[in-house]
């Protein structure tokens, strides 16, 4: 997953410098809409939790994600998007062509 996404990297890290594990990360919490804990995304990306964790720290330097409290569970943290970076996801994600993100990354690779 994270080896499709590096088409994108130069058009996207040259706006926040932003690695293609950090890309795949943003992109995957904004495409799926859901708010996981840190443990639940390294599952479901197959990351380990420092590496996913390095990532997050960066994503949230760049306010395109934010770590909350469980709401019962204080051992928990969840991840959740914020509103610079769904602009962000936008900007990445806009294309005039009318293509799809999976569309444009083929045409370009």
């Amino acid at each position: 997953m994270i080896n499709q996404f590096s088409v994108i990297r130069k058009s996207a890290s040259s706006k926040e410098n932003l690695s293609c594990k950090q890309l795949a990360i943003l992109l995957f919490v904004y495409v799926n809409k859901i708010q996981a804990s840190v443990k639940e995304y390294a599952n479901l990306l197959g990351i380990s939790k420092p590496a996913i964790t390095r990532a997050l720290d960066r994503l949230e330097e760049c306010n395109f994600i934010q770590r909350k409290n469980h709401t019962t569970d204080r051992r928990m943290i969840l991840i959740t998007p914020t509103d610079d970076g769904q602009s962000y996801f936008d900007w990445l994600t806009d294309n005039p062509n009318g293509q799809t993100m999976t569309e444009s990354i083929q045409t370009r690779s």
